[in-house]
């Protein structure tokens, strides 16, 4: 369930499956939520946590990726 709140969270922000940088972004943007998700008490309102988790770190989970991405390739010519 957290996976496809995160696949649409990125997407939502221009970052699709089809993206070079998706499958990093997804992993790092699953795992952030995730270890916000744990402190939870209760599942009451859950997808709702989950989609603000997401959305909360999505812009600096693409931004940290791409940077890194970028950084890879200019080392690489």
């Amino acid at each position: 369930m957290l996976k496809e709140v995160v696949a649409k969270t990125l997407s939502q922000r221009g970052v699709t499956a089809e993206h070079k940088c998706f499958a990093a972004c997804s992993q790092r943007l699953f795992e952030i939520s995730k270890f916000y998700l744990k402190d939870l008490k209760t599942s009451r309102g859950l997808h709702d946590e989950m989609k603000k988790a997401a959305k909360s770190n999505a812009k600096q989970v693409i931004d940290w990726v791409l940077e890194k991405s970028s950084k890879k390739q200019g080392k690489g010519k």
